[in-house]
Formats: structure tokens, C-alpha cells, sequence
């Protein structure tokens, strides 16, 4: 059994307030308590990267994933 983390935001919504709870979940301690699984590395597995909203697209960049 496996379960995905999902963030949905609207795509008028202001690009900081997309990125903070995707920056949150793979930061430190929150990152821990989520497992081995949900690491940043894997974040855009079975994603495509042109459905992302340009907040949370901005932090994968700055991740190297994109």
C-alpha cells in the first residue's frame, strides 16, 4: 500500500503562497517525518512538469529537477 502527497492551487494564486507548503513538506524535520519515499528527488515522478503552477515550478528549478 502507498500513498501520494497531492498539492492543488489555482492557477491565479500568488506564487509564494504555492511554493510555501511544497518548500515546507521537503525541508528538514517535515522531510523526516514523511518517510523514506517523499524526498524532493522524487517529487515530479509520474509528473508533468507543464501542469505545475509557476510557484511551486520555480522551487523544482531551484532544485535541480526541472
Amino acid at each position: 500500500m502507498s500513498t501520494w502527497d497531492t498539492l492543488y492551487a489555482p492557477p491565479g494564486l500568488d506564487g509564494e503562497l504555492a511554493r510555501l507548503p511544497v518548500e515546507t513538506m521537503y525541508a528538514g524535520p517535515a522531510e523526516a517525518a514523511h518517510g523514506e519515499w517523499v524526498r524532493v528527488e522524487n517529487a515530479l515522478v509520474g509528473i508533468d512538469p507543464d501542469t505545475l503552477h509557476p510557484g511551486v515550478r520555480g522551487y523544482y528549478e531551484e532544485q535541480g529537477l526541472l
